[in-house]
């Protein structure tokens, strides 16, 4: 596991936790429950900003958005089950959502081991190169979108 992979999964969790106190502060603390334009502008852009990064850092690794899409799901079952029963006294320790814990984990371990045990890093090289075929660039008119 590099550098930059366990750097964006910090981002994404960063950006997770973010995100819930977004949308769930409101239940929090009463101050929130009519600020939803002030929560958008004060987290949105910090969140974005974190798998924005996140998103480039794996993807600069791996070579593909697919391993960073599932990364950032299982991240969020790391953070929002925590924030909830910390912040909402919700308990995470119900059949459905410890199964669902568990196969984030497993989500995780696949991506974050499987992937860089059997596909390693591509060279510098082979990083500038596209992963379209030559061939599917042909009939797709160039990647202009028509």
């Amino acid at each position: 596991m590099t550098y930059k992979i366990l750097l964006a999964c910090g981002l994404f969790a960063l950006g997770q936790t973010m995100g819930w106190f977004q949308l769930n502060a409101q239940f929090v603390w009463d101050w929130w429950k009519d600020k939803p334009i002030l929560s958008a502008m004060l987290f949105s852009i910090p969140t974005g900003i974190c798998f924005w990064y996140g998103i480039k850092m794996c993807y600069e690794e791996w070579g593909e958005v697919w391993g960073p899409r599932f990364l950032i799901f299982s991240m969020s079952y790391l953070t929002f089950p925590a924030l909830t029963w910390y912040f909402l006294n919700e308990s995470m320790f119900t059949i459905k959502t410890m199964i669902c814990v568990l196969l984030s984990f497993a989500i995780v371990g696949v991506q974050l081991f499987w992937s860089c045990l059997l596909y390693p890093s591509p060279s510098p090289r082979a990083r500038g190169r596209s992963r379209m075929p030559s061939s599917a660039w042909k009939t797709t008119g160039g990647g202009g979108g028509g």
